[in-house]
């Protein structure tokens, strides 16, 4: 949690490599958000396609957090585009 603690302003969190995310899973991608939004940071998640983006949608994660289903440059592209 220490890295997540340190003043950075954009990170991105790519899942994209897992197949299945419980709640507890959930709680720990929440857990970083907020850490990371608590330290003025902006975050982004990069999620697979099928079971684990259907689940982080069914639990509204995507209307909340910035969530990608493509690639990791697609993010940083949102980053360079919003600064």
């Amino acid at each position: 949690t220490d890295f997540l603690k340190k003043e950075r302003k954009k990170i991105i969190v790519d899942i994209k490599n897992i197949s299945y995310i419980d709640s507890s899973g959930i709680g720990l991608l929440i857990y970083i958000a907020k850490t990371v939004y608590g330290n003025k940071g902006k975050i982004k998640f990069v999620v697979p396609d099928g079971f684990v983006f259907d689940v982080l949608h069914m639990v509204l994660f995507d209307k909340l957090f910035d969530v990608y289903q493509t690639t990791q440059e697609e993010a940083l592209k949102d980053f360079a585009n919003k600064n």
